[in-house]
């Protein structure tokens, strides 16, 4: 069975995405105290939360 680039390219992303927590979206949602970590290896933030939380996501890069 022969694996086209574009469906090798499709899996890794896949598997990074789970690494990451991501469960297929590009957003989570982390303690407040976290996040400067997470800003410091490459993810945005977007809102903070009622409940102390803050969302965040990957860039479009």
């Amino acid at each position: 069975m022969a694996v086209t680039m574009e469906k090798l390219q499709e899996h890794i992303q896949e598997k990074s995405k789970k690494m990451l927590g991501l469960n297929g979206g590009t957003q989570k949602v982390v303690a407040v105290e976290e996040l400067e970590h997470w800003i410091e290896q490459g993810w945005d933030y977007k809102r903070d939360l009622p409940n102390g939380k803050t969302v965040i996501g990957l860039g479009a890069g």
